[in-house]
């Protein structure tokens, strides 16, 4: 076995036991929001329950605004032909 086989047999081996440990993380807080729902006030969804580090991030009002002030600076520097844009 040659090092780059080595290196995507171990790869995919890895991305196969992270994708496995992932499912049966996602299931475990399913399960769990199953079985706590009804001892809550409130309707509460798997997500808010557990945060894994692989869910991705929602956006605030704030970041939203800043992305279409960033897209619009982008869209200036475009029309000027890639210059460092002028107005503030």
């Amino acid at each position: 076995m040659t090092p780059r086989e080595l290196y995507f047999y171990t790869k995919g081996h890895y991305a196969a036991h992270d994708a496995k440990t992932r499912e049966i993380l996602e299931w475990t807080r399913v399960f769990a929001t199953v079985i706590i729902r009804p001892h809550l006030q409130k309707d509460v969804r798997p997500d808010e329950l557990v945060k894994f580090p692989w869910d991705k991030k929602r956006y605030a009002p704030a970041d939203i605004s800043n992305l279409k002030e960033q897209l619009q600076k982008f869209a200036r520097r475009l029309k000027n032909d890639g210059k460092p844009d002028t107005a503030a």
